[in-house]
């Protein structure tokens, strides 16, 4: 048993309920549709079946279940309530299951004020958006009074929520779930929904390229050329070496480096095309990184400054602590004795007997 606003789901009678709505019409929807007050009341949830089948009779297997990774950023939302008006979605076969482009580097934030929202549980049937919009405008507005300057559709959830204020959206992504009646409204940051997922960039290698259009050879090109497998660190463009290019980079992982880039460029409708043939100089796994930090050291008991293990030039001090426990004092003998030494220094330059003014010519 879920208990949900009833306008958080259709009618169930009357004309409204006779219609069929498009996921085109879902979402143009004004305010001015029937909806029933904010009230709650227990209904059972249609029951979903585990498989669906399609084709002939073949019942596919869940995405994820019970002892399974979930796969939920390769899971699918139709695209119909978010095309464009007049437009449609074209079925084309053979196309790439992922390809995986790395930005050259990254934009500066200008949406902290955008948040994800998430409802659950969901009922078990499709929601309309403006009922959604009027009740997330009803939470945060009337009764949480806070300012939000607009709402629209998610595919990622069931809204984006755009924020007067950063720290307003800040603080519902802190303190989420909300609860509202029988069921809990989460807000995630906006780059961080179902599709957010880490990637290790542990190699980092020298490739050399060859082929690469001499023209081309400025940072906007060198990213694009790596952004299907790799981010630029840096690159070589020594002019008396016109036939390769050296460019340092970091890769998920060496086998994603392929032997060959087609690299294309047009501005019509015919354009230009280079292979560019690519070489594995060395690499490096930089996954290891540094050690963790080490934690501090106890203080003397009379709170003096602490013992130097080490020369002025990374000597390492190989005596017992007790045999130099005054260390101070004797970095101090060190000190008197290069002063002593300066100082003779400077006696003999003065006892030395000065210059004649004129030297006898020699014979």
């Amino acid at each position: 048993m879920v208990c949900w606003p009833d306008r958080l789901r259709p009618l169930t009678g009357g004309p409204e309920a006779s219609k069929t709505l498009s996921p085109d019409t879902t979402l143009m929807l004004g305010r001015s549709t029937a909806y029933r007050k904010p009230q709650f009341h227990n209904f059972s949830l249609p029951s979903t079946p585990s498989t669906q089948t399609s084709g002939e009779g073949e019942a596919p297997s869940q995405a994820s279940g019970e002892g399974e990774a979930p796969t939920m950023a390769y899971q699918r939302a139709n695209p119909g309530p978010f095309k464009p008006r007049g437009m449609h979605v074209e079925d084309v076969p053979n196309r790439p299951r992922m390809v995986r482009v790395v930005a050259g580097r990254r934009p500066m934030r200008k949406n902290e004020d955008l948040a994800i929202v998430t409802i659950n549980p969901l009922p078990g049937n499709p929601l309309h958006f403006p009922t959604v919009e009027e009740i997330l405008r009803e939470i945060l507005e009337e009764h949480r009074g806070v300012n939000i300057r607009e709402v629209q559709p998610c595919h990622l959830g069931q809204a984006f929520v755009r924020f007067k204020n950063e720290y307003d959206r800040d603080r519902f992504v802190s303190e989420s779930p909300h609860p509202y009646g029988d069921v809990h409204i989460s807000f995630t940051k906006h780059n961080q929904g179902r599709n957010w997922r880490r990637v290790n960039f542990n190699q980092e290698c020298w490739l050399m390229l060859m082929g690469f259009p001499n023209d081309y050879w400025k940072q906007e090109y060198v990213d694009t050329v790596m952004g299907p497998f790799g981010k630029a660190i840096s690159w070589d463009d020594n002019p008396n070496h016109l036939t390769r290019m050296l460019v340092r980079a970091r890769v998920v992982d060496l086998a994603s480096i392929p032997h060959f880039i087609v690299f294309s460029d047009t501005v019509g409708y015919d354009g230009d095309s280079w292979t560019i043939q690519v070489e594995i100089l060395q690499h490096e796994n930089i996954s290891n990184g540094p050690p963790d930090e080490d934690p501090i050291p106890s203080p003397k008991p009379d709170q003096g400054p602490p013992l130097f293990n080490f020369f002025g030039l990374g000597q390492q001090v190989l005596a017992p602590i007790a045999v130099h426990a005054d260390q101070n004092q004797f970095a101090h003998m060190q000190g008197q004795e290069l002063a002593r030494g300066q100082n003779f220094q400077e006696q003999q330059q003065e006892n030395w007997p000065g210059w004649p003014e004129e030297l006898p010519a020699a014979g």
